[in-house]
């Protein structure tokens, strides 16, 4: 079943018990809330860069963030560019690469053969060049993600392409760009633009796309899945699928199976953190699902290995277990 047949079959059943009213439901839309905000951005033709966990399955975010774009006001035509191919190639390989993935999805026609890109001032003149073609155009947004599999110095000729681009163009420009990856470093900065983070599913967005799945599952069957894996939208992805075939756990045992693969890349997180001492403590001490202060010596490497989410209100910054599936492997249950 396709995403639009899914939405189809979740418009049916919203009504039922499972879920709540509209402004409980927004109150908790913490992912839905982050793609108002980016619709926002884009349709002003503010670039954003967007932090993604692990397991955020961002690719699903964007694409429909793209469907969005082109259907409100002002349109916005959105596309979509996975960089993960670019995982463990050159930066020359990369900077070629990328030109003739940007003149693809900007529809831009070749005037002749394209060039061949052999090193930084060649890659950001030529990326310049395609970036001042796009000026000719209709408003456009491209959303690339997979942005950590970017070498470092592509990452800043990029960023810094972009940024003379925006500068040059003014109110002239018509693209606008949203840079999305497991990014860490401060370096991953457009200029003038904001930072984003994209969250877990909060609950109630954790029901309603495991309701897209199953459909006309128990209500209480749904809610019990959320409150193992959390709102993590790999592990929900993931429960669906198996709903979508029959197969809705109804424990913790059936819960694992459904997981698949998935489950050893959870057990090989788990299994790297807890290698440090101090590290499998912390994980343990935050099983019980609490929000608790944050620990900037240890808590780092636990958000960077995706087990653990910040979560920051008024510079008070306090985390929490993202699933409480993962304190499963942490104390050996």
């Amino acid at each position: 079943m396709n995403r639009l047949e899914r939405r189809i079959r979740l418009g049916k059943v919203k009504n039922r018990p499972v879920f709540h009213p509209d402004q409980v439901y927004l109150a908790g839309a913490l992912r839905s809330r982050v793609a108002r905000k980016l619709r926002v951005y884009v349709r002003h033709g503010q670039s954003a860069v967007l932090v993604t966990p692990r397991w955020s399955e961002p690719h699903t975010f964007l694409d429909d963030l793209a469907a969005d774009l082109q259907l409100g006001t002002p349109k916005v035509k959105a596309r979509t560019l996975n960089l993960s191919p670019l995982q463990g190639r050159s930066a020359l390989e990369s900077w070629n690469w990328l030109i003739r993935a940007l003149m693809e999805f900007a529809d831009l026609p070749t005037d002749g053969p394209l060039s061949h890109v052999i090193d930084r001032g060649g890659f950001r003149a030529a990326l310049g060049g395609v970036l001042r073609r796009t000026v000719r155009g209709d408003r456009s947004a491209l959303l690339m993600y997979s942005a950590e599999n970017l070498p470092f110095e592509v990452m800043q000729d990029l960023i810094s392409a972009f940024d003379d681009h925006v500068l040059e163009t003014g109110p002239q420009r018509q693209l606008t760009l949203i840079l999305a990856g497991m990014l860490s470093h401060k370096g991953a900065a457009l200029r003038d633009s904001p930072r984003l983070s994209l969250p877990d599913y909060g609950p109630m967005e954790a029901v309603e796309a495991l309701a897209e799945f199953v459909g006309l599952a128990d209500p209480r069957v749904l809610w019990a899945m959320v409150a193992a894996v959390g709102g993590v939208p790999a592990l929900i992805e993931k429960l669906g699928r198996a709903g979508e075939q029959g197969l809705i756990p109804h424990d913790r045992a059936s819960l694992w199976r459904a997981l698949g693969p998935l489950v050893d890349e959870i057990r090989s997180a788990v299994a790297i953190v807890s290698s440090a001492e101090r590290l499998g403590e912390r994980v343990e001490s935050l099983a019980d699902g609490r929000l608790v202060p944050e620990d900037p010596m240890w808590d780092a490497s636990l958000i960077q290995a995706g087990l653990l989410f910040r979560d920051i209100r008024k510079d008070d910054a306090r985390v929490a277990l993202r699933a409480p599936l993962f304190a499963d492997l942490a104390v050996g249950r």
